[in-house]
C-alpha cells in the first residue's frame, strides 16, 4: 500500500506543481491499541527530533486557529486542493497560510473545537505527526461520566511540495 501512496503523490505533484503545496497522509480509523504501538515503535528506533505541544484547536470554514497553553495564536487558513482515499489512507493535498488572528470569527463561531496533545517527529524535513485528541460530546446526556468527552487518535504524514515523495519509504517501518 506504500507503494501506492508514493504513486499518487507523484502523480499530484505533477498534475499540481507549485512549490506552495502540502501533502498529507491521514490514517484513517484509528484505535487506541495501533496508536500506541506506533508510538512505541517510534520511541524504540531512538529518534530524539521530537516536539510536543498542547493546546487547542477551533476550526471555522477552512480556518484553523492553534492556542497553546501560553496564550499564543497561530490562524491557518486551509484550502482544500485535492483529495483520495487508498484503502484505509486518505491523501489530502492542500495549499495553508498563515493568516491574522482576526480574521478568525469570535470565539462562539467555530464549527468544531479540540484539545489535543501532538507530538510531531521530523525526519528529513517531513513530520510524523501524532495527535491525541479530545472533544466534548454533542449528546446532551451522556450517560456515563466518561461518555462526556470524545477522544481521538491521528496519525499523519505531512510534507511540503519541494520534498522528493520517495523520502516518505522512512516512515514505513513505523506503519
Amino acid at each position: 500500500m506504500n507503494s501506492k501512496i508514493i504513486q499518487e503523490i507523484a502523480y499530484l505533484k505533477n498534475n499540481y506543481k507549485n512549490n506552495t503545496n502540502i501533502y498529507e497522509i491521514e490514517y484513517l480509523n484509528l484505535d487506541e491499541k495501533y496508536f500506541l504501538d506506533t508510538l512505541q515503535k517510534i520511541i524504540k528506533s531512538g529518534n530524539k527530533n521530537v516536539k510536543i505541544i498542547d493546546d487547542k484547536e477551533y476550526i471555522h470554514n477552512g480556518m484553523i486557529l492553534n492556542i497553546d497553553m501560553n496564550g499564543n495564536m497561530i490562524c491557518n487558513n486551509r484550502k482544500m486542493l485535492k483529495y483520495k482515499y487508498i484503502d484505509n489512507v486518505k491523501i489530502n493535498l492542500y495549499n495553508d497560510r498563515v493568516i491574522n488572528v482576526d480574521n478568525f470569527p469570535g470565539s462562539n463561531n467555530y464549527n468544531d473545537l479540540y484539545k489535543q496533545k501532538r507530538m510531531i517527529f521530523n525526519i528529513n524535513n517531513i513530520d510524523l505527526i501524532l495527535t491525541i485528541k479530545t472533544r466534548k460530546n454533542p449528546n446532551p446526556k451522556p450517560k456515563k461520566e466518561e461518555d462526556k468527552t470524545i477522544t481521538s487518535y491521528e496519525i499523519r504524514i505531512k510534507m511540503n511540495s519541494s520534498i522528493n515523495e520517495k523520502d516518505l519509504e522512512v516512515f514505513t517501518k513505523y506503519l
